[in-house]
C-alpha cells in the first residue's frame, strides 16, 4: 500500500523541513505519510543538533510523518530502523556496487563517505506514540562541500550522474513503506539487517570513549539503540552518543 509521499507538499525554502511538519502537525490533522519537501532550507538540522549543509535545488531534503501506534514505546529504535532501511535499500538501487552501510545509529554511507543524515523525532502519550517525523538529507546531485566537512559524498560524485530529484524520492518513499510494514510482523528481518550492514560491524577499529581513545569492535545494538562494542580482552560495554564517538579518517 503507498502511504508515504502520497501527499507531498512542496517549498522552495524552508527553514527546516522538520521543523515546519512538526509545527504542522500541531496545528491541524495531517495525513499518514505526508512528506514536506524544499529545494532549500535555511537551518536544516541532523543528530544532537548538528547543522546539515545543502547546495540549493541539488540535494533531497524533505521530512515525513507516520503513526506508528500499534508499536510499544520500549521500541522506538525500530523506528530508527526502518528508515535507516529504507534509505539503505535506496543507494543499493541507485549506486549499484557501491558498499552502503549504516553508520550508527543512523547515517549512510557509501564506501566509507556519508551520503545521507536523518534526524527521528517521536511524540509519545503515555504508552503510544501519537506520531513519529523522520528528516532525510539526501546528497543527489551536489558536488562541492564545505572543506570543515570530514566525509561527505553525493550519488553524482560517485557515479558522475545527474538524478531526478523526483525519481529518487518515489523510489525512497516506496521503500519507506515497504520497511515500514515491517515494523508489524518481520521485526526480526529489521533487527538483522540493521546488524549486518552497520558501518565497521565486527571490525576492530578505534573509537573516542570519554575522550580515551580504544580499540574496539561493534557487536551489537541493544533495544534501547545503545551501541554494544568489545575491547581486545573481551571486556563489553554499552554506549550512547554523548559517550561514543567515531575516528574517521578524512578523505
Amino acid at each position: 500500500m503507498i502511504i508515504t509521499g502520497l501527499n507531498k507538499i512542496p517549498l522552495a525554502v524552508s527553514d527546516s523541513t522538520q521543523h515546519y511538519l512538526k509545527n504542522l502537525v500541531e496545528q491541524l490533522a495531517v495525513t499518514d505519510g505526508t512528506v514536506v519537501v524544499a529545494a532549500a532550507q535555511t537551518h536544516g538540522r541532523g543528530m544532537a543538533g548538528a547543522s546539515w549543509e545543502s547546495e540549493p535545488g541539488k540535494n533531497l531534503l524533505f521530512s515525513f510523518i507516520r503513526y506508528p501506534a500499534f508499536l510499544p514505546v520500549k521500541n522506538f529504535f525500530l523506528l530508527n530502523k526502518y528508515v535507516s532501511l529504507a534509505v539503505w535499500d535506496a543507494m543499493q538501487h541507485f549506486l549499484p556496487g557501491h558498499v552502503v552501510s549504516i553508520k550508527w545509529p543512523n547515517d549512510i554511507y557509501v564506501d566509507n563517505l556519508k551520503i545521507c543524515g536523518m534526524l527521528i523525532e517521536n511524540s509519545i502519550m503515555g504508552e503510544c506514540f501519537q506520531y513519529s517525523v523522520s528528516g532525510i538529507g539526501l546528497n543527489v546531485n551536489q558536488t562541492e562541500f564545505s572543506p570543515v566537512l570530514p566525509n561527505p559524498v553525493s550519488m553524482k560524485l560517485i557515479t558522475g550522474k545527474d538524478y531526478n530529484l523526483d525519481e529518487v524520492l518515489e523510489y525512497l518513499c516506496l521503500r519507506l513503506d515497504a520497511r515500514f510494514e515491517q515494523l508489524l510482523n518481520q521485526k526480526r528481518v529489521l533487527n538483522f539487517d540493521y546488524l549486518s550492514h552497520l558501518f565497521k560491524v565486527n571490525e576492530w577499529a578505534e573509537y573516542e570513549h570519554y575522550q580515551t581513545i580504544i580499540k574496539a569492535k561493534i557487536i551489537g545494538v541493544n533495544r534501547y539503540g545503545m551501541l554494544q562494542l568489545m575491547q581486545k580482552g573481551g571486556k563489553r560495554m554499552e554506549c550512547d552518543m554523548k559517550t561514543i564517538k567515531f575516528i574517521l579518517n578524512k578523505a
